[in-house]
């Protein structure tokens, strides 16, 4: 005898079958339809067809504890027996799964939803599927919005997903690994995950031509007078969506590889294989060359799985974002048992290549390095001082770097781990190395700098005297010069400059100069052969008329030299006139504010128009010549 539950769902079954009958005999889809709807299927490990009054099925206030009992609409009484969610709900309206939408039951747009089976493996999942259309309602359509078909559900962040989109309602078919806490480029994080689209080696339009369209209003009519007052129906009649058949299939491949494929109505219209590689990420770059690139060894507990097919068993399930639509007889039948990899009993290999043994190391980055290998894949290597682990490495070449500075002097053992996927450990051979980190004591600099060369000068005035020399050389390094005049210290240059400016000196005085060398440790070098140099004299000459003049070199170089004609009236009377004459060892090129002309070492001024006139005692001191030596 039915219970009364199981007579419901036959009731609900039948005018589901007249509804697809009626749909399919306008499409020629008949047969196809009616294998569908099928109940009765071997291998089903999960079917819904959500019957039951209007509320909700399942939100995360659910599945705190397993001992709820069915039934009923409060956080204690109204778990679901195949559902679980952990963000957002999920209702029953009309006995159909529904998203809900704003304004219903609590505007709740966004919902997580898998089942509570995890165990499987190659499986085909079937549902009936009708949404909104884009705009409808009010709310417009995002980038990003879509209902997401899950299957190998792992977790939220590790998982195949079968996306349908509504605002363009494309179809694509993505590999979904953990990314939370990822330093890679961030344009590649999506909901704490990285997506990876699967290349897809059959399509065919998902949504077009081939879609049948059930009539509600014309159902409705077709179904007995208690069907049609069903709670909710008269919404879902107002809607008249079109209703997609949709199964989708996943298995294990030969080689490791994980193929997903999608059909409507019976016909196949997506097929995608997952090669571990293949999947092109939002950065237009494949997934073989991100892990190529190292792109996930920041990745928080990265696992070397996360980053191949994923070929055990786990949950399926949706997830909803910013739609509106509605599920019916949801069915998981297996396909079979799923193919597992032959077991991986052989051990890695390793063995530690630096820092050999018998080494003395110090400091706070000493590079520790280890060479590994496996028959399918080294996961990870650890690094032991004796058997505390100091640090690890999932990626080739396995390096670390290894602070010894707790420790003064110590004997060390040192030792690497290598892991595989399989849980496969080898240990490596002990490596002995001794640390030492005691602050060495330099040995003390006794050796002075060489005898600077070079001592010349460079400049004279009557007043100044410019020299210069050879750099010193030194076992450490020279400090600084020191400058003697007539064996007396004259200065101390506070950087390694060799040259130097003696100024103040007594005009047409000779002067004699030697310098040294120190280096940072005090030790000086004996004094360079000494050098004597003269001071320019001012040369003065008094004229008949009872002028003087008086010529003072300012600057001096190589070729030539410059200075100042200061001319004065010694006489009791004004001049209107002037003449007077001074003797250089040079031949003028250039003279100003007077007239001149040289006859050998002379050099005669006489006044130009402007400034012949000098009263007694008046000087002019604008005059100035430049002569070639």
């Amino acid at each position: 005898m039915l219970s009364m539950q199981n007579s419901r769902a036959l009731s609900k079954l039948k005018w589901k079958k007249i509804a697809v009958i009626g749909g399919l005999l306008a499409t020629g889809l008949i047969g196809v339809g009616l294998a569908l709807f099928s109940r009765a299927e071997t291998g089903t490990i999960v079917f819904d067809t959500f019957d039951g009054p209007d509320g909700v099925i399942t939100s995360p206030d659910f599945y705190q504890s397993a001992n709820y009992p069915a039934g009923g609409t409060s956080k204690s009484t109204n778990p679901s027996q195949n559902w679980e969610g952990d963000s957002g709900k999920f209702y029953r309206q009309g006995n159909w799964g529904y998203s809900g939408k704003p304004s219903e039951w609590g505007n709740r747009w966004f919902f997580r939803y898998n089942t509570r089976n995890f165990n499987i493996g190659d499986a085909a999942v079937s549902w009936q599927y009708k949404s909104a259309q884009v705009g409808e309602g009010g709310y417009p359509a995002e980038g990003s919005d879509a209902v997401d078909v899950w299957l190998r559900y792992q977790t939220q962040y590790n998982l195949y997903v079968l996306q349908f989109d509504r605002s363009n309602q494309a179809f694509i078919v993505k590999r979904k690994i953990p990314g939370e806490g990822w330093s890679g480029p961030s344009n590649l994080i999506a909901n704490k995950g990285i997506y990876y689209s699967l290349p897809t080696d059959a399509q065919q339009p998902i949504f077009g031509a081939g879609a049948y369209q059930v009539s509600w209003n014309g159902v409705q009519s077709l179904l007995p007078s208690g069907e049609r007052s069903k709670p909710g129906f008269p919404n879902l009649a107002r809607d008249s969506k079109t209703i997609y058949d949709f199964k989708a299939t996943v298995k294990n491949l030969d080689g490791g590889k994980v193929q997903i494929q999608l059909y409507r109505a019976g016909v196949l219209v997506y097929s995608a294989t997952d090669d571990g590689k293949s999947g092109i990420a939002a950065n237009g770059q494949t997934q073989g060359q991100h892990v190529t690139a190292g792109y996930f060894n920041s990745v928080p507990g990265w696992q070397t799985d996360w980053g191949k097919p994923i070929t055990k068993a786990g949950a399926s399930g949706f997830r909803s974002d910013n739609m509106q639509f509605w599920l019916n007889d949801f069915r998981v039948t297996s396909l079979g048992t799923t193919t597992t990899p032959p077991t991986d009993t052989t051990k890695p290999t390793v063995s530690l290549s630096t820092p050999e043994s018998g080494a003395v190391v110090s400091g706070s980055a000493v590079n520790v390095t280890a060479a590994a290998s496996d028959n399918v894949g080294v996961s990870k290597v650890e690094f032991y001082r004796g058997t505390s682990l100091i640090s690890s490495d999932t990626s080739a070449p396995y390096t670390i770097a290894w602070d010894t500075t707790p420790y003064q002097t110590a004997d060390v053992t040192l030792m690497a781990k290598a892991y595989d996927a399989a849980g496969n450990v080898a240990d490596s051979s002990p490596v002995a190395v001794k640390v030492d980190n005691r602050v060495a004591t330099p040995p003390s600099d006794t050796q002075a700098p060489a005898v600077p060369t070079g001592l010349k000068t460079t400049f004279r005035t009557t007043s100044s005297i410019g020299l210069s020399w050879n750099a010193s050389t030194d076992n450490v390094g020279v400090a600084y010069y020191k400058i003697y005049r007539y064996g007396r210290p004259a200065a101390t240059l506070s950087t390694q400059q060799t040259s130097f400016l003696d100024t103040g000196l007594g005009t047409f005085r000779l002067y004699y100069y030697t310098v040294s060398a120190v280096d940072a440790a005090g030790n000086e070098s004996a004094q360079s052969p000494a050098i004597q140099t003269l001071t320019r004299k001012a040369e003065t000459t008094t004229s008949t008329s009872g002028v003087t003049v008086t010529a003072t070199t300012t600057s001096n170089w190589t070729n030539g030299y410059c200075g100042s004609v200061v001319v004065k009236n010694t006489g009791s009377t004004t001049l209107t006139s002037w003449k007077a004459s001074f003797n250089t060892t040079g031949t003028i090129s250039s003279l100003w504010n007077a007239k001149w002309s040289q006859s050998g070492s002379t050099v005669t001024v006489t006044n130009e128009s402007w400034n012949g006139k000098l009263a007694p005692g008046q000087t002019i001191t604008d005059a100035g010549f430049c002569a070639f030596k």
